[in-house]
């Protein structure tokens, strides 16, 4: 799967997330981060950590 469609609500979060995290960045004298490579780099800390419960619930360890 090369595309990934956010939704409105998703869109808005990553939005707001990447400019909380760019301060932060910037603070550090850091290269701010583009959104696609935020998206990109929670999703290689996120995906090898998800597990699914009884209740088909999705968790993030």
């Amino acid at each position: 799967m090369k595309m990934f469609r956010l939704t409105a609500a998703e869109t808005e979060l990553l939005r707001s997330k990447s400019i909380d995290l760019n301060k932060k960045l910037v603070a550090q004298n850091k290269e701010p981060l583009k959104e696609s490579e935020l998206l990109h780099k929670i999703l290689m800390e996120a995906l090898p950590r998800t597990e699914v419960g009884k209740q088909k619930t999705i968790s993030i360890f």
